[in-house]
């Protein structure tokens, strides 16, 4: 069980990092996409959700756009 929880966070570290990856090359639909499987995987932590609402800003920022 321990092995199993190790590899689950490893996961959501790597879908987090890929996520900011793809939002610092403007690959904000792959961004959203790995954001959203890493709260998925943890959704009690607080970090997924934070780069989520960063994500929604930098896009926003981007397009100067809300919707």
């Amino acid at each position: 069980m321990l092995i199993f929880t190790v590899s689950q966070t490893d996961s959501f570290e790597m879908l987090i990092q890929k996520g900011l990856d793809y939002s610092y090359n403007e690959e904000y639909d792959q961004a959203k996409g790995c954001f959203d499987e890493a709260l998925v995987l943890e959704p009690e932590n607080p970090l997924g959700y934070f780069v989520y609402a960063g994500l929604y800003r930098i896009y926003t920022s981007d397009f100067v756009t809300d919707s």
